[in-house]
């Protein structure tokens, strides 16, 4: 894949914020795909297209959603700042091309994660949390501890998310509860 044309195209449909954090994002990802001997390619063009639904609204996505006929379970039905992620994974499939099962679901679990994750996933969703760009308490810790231990530092990272979304009172998707068990299990 030509990274420049994905990079032009994806310049022209997101905002300007939303496109600096996807560079942000697909730079983080693959300086931690080479430390962590996961695919650098695929770590990136992840990281770019991770946030390609980003920028449509609910209703335009609940439009995508039904135009693609996609299925969504009894929690994403309701918890519509997940929608992004899984039209994400479609219009990166059908919109640019991408074919590589590995990162459409990067793309599509990089909010909630899943049960089985596979090491690009987590990467995405660890990426995602602490690029450059992002300025939350205790980034640099994480940032830090990322390259040298990635299970470590994606439940560190999914404890964070949980507890900003209790906080705001909204719903965690199971998946994000499984995702978090097939952590602990592999730190163990």
């Amino acid at each position: 894949m030509d990274y420049k044309v994905l990079k032009q195209r994806l310049k022209r449909e997101l905002s300007e914020e939303l496109y600096r954090h996807s560079l942000g994002v697909s730079k983080t990802a693959r300086n931690l795909a080479r430390k962590h001997h996961i695919n650098e390619d695929k770590a990136y063009i992840s990281g770019l297209l991770h946030d390609c639904a980003r920028d449509f609204n609910k209703e335009e996505l609940r439009e995508l959603i039904k135009k693609h006929k996609i299925r969504l379970d009894k929690y994403e039905q309701n918890i519509s700042s997940v929608w992004h992620s899984i039209v994400g994974s479609v219009l990166a499939k059908k919109v640019y091309g991408i074919k590589d099962r590995d990162i459409l679901k990067a793309i599509r679990e990089h909010t909630t994660g899943s049960n089985r994750p596979g090491d690009l996933s987590i990467l995405i969703y660890i990426s995602d949390f602490i690029e450059p760009g992002r300025k939350f308490d205790s980034l640099e810790e994480l940032r830090k501890l990322s390259s040298k231990d990635l299970y470590k530092t994606a439940y560190l990272t999914i404890n964070k998310k949980m507890k900003h979304i209790k906080k705001k009172g909204k719903t965690i998707h199971p998946a994000t509860l499984n995702f978090r068990k097939y952590i602990e299990n592999r730190l163990k």
